[in-house]
């Protein structure tokens, strides 16, 4: 019995039946296939689902880690603004200290040109009060005498 149409139902059929039988055959042959299809199909929805739940992890995933990234960023831009705003301090601060230093440095400098030109005129009121008495001292002795 060889059957030259390649026909899958055709082939399925068994002649040496009666027509009921075979119906009954290819109602069982059918069922089993769409069973099988059936769960060919739940596989394939399980494994389509699983895949989807994954796909939706990974998205809250990264999602997660870019509000981090985003996070951490702006906890860096905060610190190097602070760093930033510390330095332009600092330098301010060595400014103005330098400042002082040179005023104080000028104030130092006055000062001691009025204490020279102090101790200059001390100087000379002693010479003076000693050149007075001495010559007081000679007036007194002159008039004693």
């Amino acid at each position: 019995m060889a059957c030259a149409n390649p026909d899958p139902v055709q082939h399925s059929i068994r002649w040496d039946v009666t027509p009921l039988e075979n119906a009954t055959f290819n109602l069982r042959t059918l069922q089993q296939n769409l069973n099988n299809i059936t769960a060919k199909h739940d596989q394939y929805q399980n494994l389509l689902n699983e895949e989807n739940r994954q796909v939706a992890d990974l998205r809250q995933q990264l999602n997660k880690a870019r509000a981090q990234t985003l996070r951490t960023d702006r906890m860096l831009t905060d610190a190097l603004r602070d760093v930033r705003n510390a330095r332009r301090e600092c330098w301010k601060i060595a400014k103005n200290r330098k400042e002082r230093i040179g005023k104080l440095l000028f104030e130092k400098f006055a000062f001691r040109l009025l204490i020279q030109r102090k101790e200059t005129q001390i100087g000379e009121h002693r010479r003076n009060v000693h050149r007075l008495t001495v010559r007081y001292n000679k007036y007194m002795q002159a008039w004693q005498r």
